[in-house]
């Protein structure tokens, strides 16, 4: 396939919001491509399949592993994010030295949701240059509507994802909705020192 094929599929991604262009969200582009120039001849790498992310049958739903989030198709979004995001070493430091053996975090997120793409994978590099891989993180997935299937899910009170909820002994200590009001490191070590 050409590279002009790639550029206007690309382009109708853009344009349609998304969608894929009247492809399935599962379809992929497959098969190896020569590209012959007059000293050599490379083949490029099949590329990776085009995911709609808005599309149900990609939806996290419920109580579900931190691993689905770094395995096709959602490393599409996650690993990227994790990767380029640094957090502020003054409050990496801060926090590593809190005492967190009492946290707990219910991350309730959409698997859909430009946030949540953002700031999930964000939140996990955090506890991560902090040390505090010991925190227990539970992640929960919705549906457009914010709606999980669990029991009891309304108590939870849910209206924009993400949704971080620090726990400390079991007890609500503060949430980060949607972004965080200053920054993740800040917004969390003010939760964990009130």
């Amino acid at each position: 396939m050409s590279k002009l094929f790639y550029l206007s599929l690309i382009i109708s991604v853009l344009v349609t919001g998304c969608s894929v262009a009247g492809r399935s969200a599962r379809e992929v582009v497959s098969e190896p491509v020569a590209e012959e120039t007059a000293e050599t001849v490379t083949i490029s790498q099949p590329e990776r399949p085009i995911v709609n992310f808005q599309r149900p049958e990609t939806w996290l739903m419920g109580y579900f592993l931190h691993d689905l989030m770094t395995t096709p198709p959602h490393d599409a979004w996650y690993n990227p994010e994790y990767e380029k995001y640094v957090p502020q070493e003054e409050l990496v430091h801060k926090i590593a030295a809190t005492n967190v053996s009492d946290v707990s975090v219910l991350i309730v997120l959409g698997s859909w949701c430009p946030d949540s793409h953002r700031e999930v994978p964000r939140f996990n590099k955090l506890i991560d240059e902090c040390g505090l891989q010991r925190i227990k993180v539970t992640y929960l997935g919705v549906d457009m509507n914010k709606i999980a299937p669990i029991g009891d899910y309304e108590k939870l009170g849910i209206k924009r994802v993400p949704t971080f909820i620090i726990y400390r002994n079991n007890i609500e200590a503060g949430r980060i909705i949607e972004y965080p009001s200053t920054s993740l490191e800040r917004d969390l070590f003010q939760i964990l020192n009130r």
